[in-house]
């Protein structure tokens, strides 16, 4: 989401919002977008968008995980024994104490697409007023 809006701003802004090397593409990050825009868009309520989203915790949460998944490729576990029966808790990841089960996903689907849901609709203000 957060590369799709630097590209927009790069269509808008090709100065303020730098696309053209393969470097200025991998520096692309929300926090890189969001100084990006507080730039060459000082007063612009996608600002307030961003702010918000980035105060979240869910959104913290969402990209804690995200990190940790994408740099380190296995994060810890706790594992539970069972005696005699079934009924032992459900593995859980280290970080944020999750279940690691079936329900992950679908338990915190709608929150993320809460989360993603606000910005776009910022940046369809930011872009209505543009076009």
């Amino acid at each position: 989401m957060f590369y799709a809006l630097f590209a927009v701003g790069h269509f808008i802004d090709p100065l303020a919002f730098p696309l053209t090397t393969p470097k200025e593409q991998q520096r692309v990050s929300p926090s890189h977008t969001a100084d990006a825009f507080k730039r060459a868009f000082p007063n612009e309520p996608l600002l307030e968008a961003f702010a918000s989203l980035f105060a979240d915790r869910s959104y913290q949460r969402w990209r804690d995980m995200r990190n940790v998944l994408t740099h380190r490729a296995a994060p810890g576990r706790r594992v539970y024994v069972g005696i005699g029966t079934d009924d032992a808790p459900p593995v859980e990841w280290k970080l944020n104490d999750l279940p690691l089960d079936s329900a992950l996903v679908p338990k915190h689907q709608q929150e993320l697409a809460q989360l993603i849901s606000d910005v776009i609709l910022a940046a369809k203000i930011f872009l209505t007023t543009r076009t």
